[in-house]
């Protein structure tokens, strides 16, 4: 601001008129002791110092920091990532009329709303804010700058994730050792129960082969050829070797067709009907639906039930007896039926030492169980002596659901 009086231009202190010549860009000013006249167009070689914008406080959660003019580089706590910073200008011409732009790293420069910037989760590291001002006839002051370096935590460092990182690949590859010795101990449990199906089959097949019935047929078989009925005992031979052809090809397996096991249990049927002296009359009755079908059923699990019905129900009541085995489709299982008119499972214990059970169902019920263990095979077996009816009667019924 520049200041007329009687020192520098004017005649006197006292201003009675003013008026402007806008040809000449001249100013005249009327005193009491006459007129005078300013050229304004000196003014305009006047210089014009800029602005020079500066950093005053930092405001952040619980602290604030002052002189940031004198050292531009700030260190904050990872705690304060929200804070204002606040600034101004030296300027004394005209304070009031400065301009402001700021750039933060590297973004564009913009205008300022007041004499402060507020920052919002600012991220950890190393930030640089430029700050620039514009005086009159908008010159352009010097950049200042600050340099701002918000502290990282040791959980965002670059060590610890590398260490996490670690970690979670320890834990995973524990996760999956584990996992892997889970499914390496089932498969090995799977090959157990294989093993212990196939040895408990082979001791179904040697059960279903006892030297009595192959010392029996071959005494019969003897008896036909010395009493000279060659043609019965070549008949009889050829039931008996087709019978043990059966029982050797499925051996090995752990389900057959129920076509093959229906042969097998009439083969087997028809030499035991022959030893029993024709005392023995059996029938076989099929669900048609179950003929056509044809499903597969566990190998060795009807015979031995057979045989026990044979050898601990009717051959001890030494009379005609009557086997009746059937074969239904009950939903989407197979019901097996035996049942025979013999002594009865109550009476064959008491005549045997107490507690006993036969060998062959004990086989049956841990087959099944491994079964069931191994696919999920569905199977039962039921024993209940006809005595226990109401009304009683005589002989003794297996129901085998299988599914």
């Amino acid at each position: 601001m520049i200041q007329f009086d009687t020192r520098n231009t004017l005649l006197s202190d006292e201003i009675n008129a003013l008026e402007y010549d806008n040809k000449n860009n001249f100013v005249w000013v009327g005193t009491t002791y006459g007129l005078s006249s300013i050229n304004l167009s000196m003014f305009d070689k006047t210089p014009v110092n800029p602005p020079a914008a500066i950093f005053k406080t930092l405001r952040a959660t619980d602290s604030i920091y002052r002189d940031l003019d004198i050292n531009n580089t700030l260190t904050l706590p990872y705690t304060s990532k929200n804070f204002t910073v606040r600034f101004s200008a030296v300027h004394f011409s005209s304070p009031e009329g400065i301009k402001f732009l700021y750039k933060f790293d590297d973004g564009e420069w913009q205008p300022t709303t007041g004499r402060q910037i507020e920052f919002a989760s600012m991220p950890y590291g190393k930030h640089t804010l430029l700050l620039k001002s514009f005086g009159e006839q908008e010159i352009e002051g010097p950049v200042a700058s600050l340099i701002i370096n918000v502290e990282t935590p040791f959980w965002a460092t670059v060590w610890f994730k590398i260490m996490v990182g670690i970690a979670i690949g320890i834990a995973a590859y524990l996760i999956l050792r584990k996992r892997f010795e889970a499914v390496r101990k089932k498969q090995q449990e799977r090959l157990e129960l294989q093993s212990k199906i196939a040895e408990l089959r082979h001791q179904a097949l040697a059960a279903s082969m006892n030297p009595h019935f192959i010392f029996n047929a071959l005494n019969s078989i003897q008896h036909f050829i010395n009493s000279h009925n060659t043609e019965e005992a070549t008949d009889y031979l050829g039931k008996f070797a087709r019978l043990i052809r059966m029982i050797l090809d499925y051996g090995g397996k752990t389900f057959i067709p129920l076509q093959d096991e229906l042969e097998r249990l009439n083969y087997y049927l028809e030499l035991e009907k022959i030893r029993f002296g024709n005392k023995l009359t059996f029938t076989i009755d099929v669900d048609p639906t179950l003929v056509q079908q044809q499903p597969e059923i566990p190998n060795m699990v009807i015979q031995p039930v057979v045989e026990n019905a044979l050898w601990h129900g009717l051959l001890p009541a030494n009379r005609n007896g009557n086997l009746h085995i059937s074969f239904a489709k009950i939903d989407n299982a197979i019901r097996v039926i035996v049942e025979d008119d013999g002594i009865g499972v109550n009476e064959s214990k008491r005549r045997k030492r107490s507690g006993h059970n036969s060998l062959g169902i004990q086989m049956i019920r841990e087959r099944l169980d491994l079964l069931k263990k191994l696919s999920g095979y569905q199977a039962t077996i039921m024993i209940q002596d006809k005595s226990d009816f109401n009304p009683p009667g005589q002989g003794t019924i297996v129901q085998i659901n299988l599914s």
